[in-house]
């Protein structure tokens, strides 16, 4: 095979005229903008109790990561973060949006004691009783098959996430009745209590424990699923999709 030459290969060919879209008679560009609005995300399917499917963001701290890595957003001054879906239960709601408690599976985690007793177990099964015994048996939710929910979560109690009615939302991936949300609070206040009295002590103060009085007295015990008049109540309670 003989060497190439250079008329034919190392000379670079005469750069191409470049007309406009306009004067080649083309539509415009399609324009997709950088930033993007959820719109017609109604509140009212938002529920208390509904599983829904939000972005969340965190910090990226992985050192092996690539600098240019796409599914890396990058600020200027507070370093790389990331984002995924992640599953929710709504828990309140807000002017403009939703208090969330947010699910995750802990398959690979290894957790201080402490930090897993921040944690409720939830699940599709009923006889599943869970890696949370200070909680009591796990709360039942029923999911949409159509998403890809782990049968066994585990909703984190210490960190309650705002999700914005201005954000992306799946407002149909499941939900847990009245009675599962009643202890779900319960369980959130205990947590809460518990964080105010930690805090308090930091100032040597006691805090106001006696103000807190629950109507029904929720005393969560390993291996037993608490039920009384206020769960049965409003388990009965069914929320329509508008």
């Amino acid at each position: 095979m003989a060497a190439p030459t250079a008329t034919t290969e190392t000379v670079p060919p005469d750069p191409e005229f470049r007309r406009s879209r306009r004067l080649q008679n083309l539509p415009p560009p399609i324009k997709t903008p950088y930033a993007k609005k959820a719109l017609n995300v109604n509140l009212e399917n938002l529920h208390p109790g509904r599983i829904i499917k939000v972005v969340d963001a965190y910090p990226q701290t992985n050192l092996d990561v690539h600098p240019r890595d796409r599914d890396i957003g990058h600020t200027k001054l507070a370093g790389a973060i990331g984002a995924k879906f992640r599953y929710m239960i709504v828990v309140w709601r807000t002017f403009n949006g939703v208090a969330a408690v947010p699910l995750y599976t802990l398959k690979e985690a290894q957790m201080h004691e402490d930090r897993i007793n921040e944690f409720v177990s939830i699940t599709t099964n009923a006889t599943w009783q869970g890696n949370t015994p200070w909680a009591g048996m796990p709360l039942l939710m029923k999911t949409n098959q159509a998403y890809q929910l782990e049968p066994n979560c585990y909703a984190d109690l210490s960190r309650p996430h705002w999700v914005s009615k201005f954000e992306k939302t799946i407002d149909d991936v499941g939900h847990i009745d009245g009675g599962e949300f009643s202890k779900l609070i319960d369980l959130l206040e205990v947590k809460e209590m518990e964080y105010r009295i930690g805090a308090f002590d930091r100032f040597s103060t006691a805090t106001m424990t006696e103000l807190y009085e629950p109507q029904e007295a929720h005393v969560p015990k390993p291996k037993v699923r608490h039920r009384d008049d206020k769960t049965a109540r409003m388990e009965k309670i069914r929320f329509t999709r508008v």
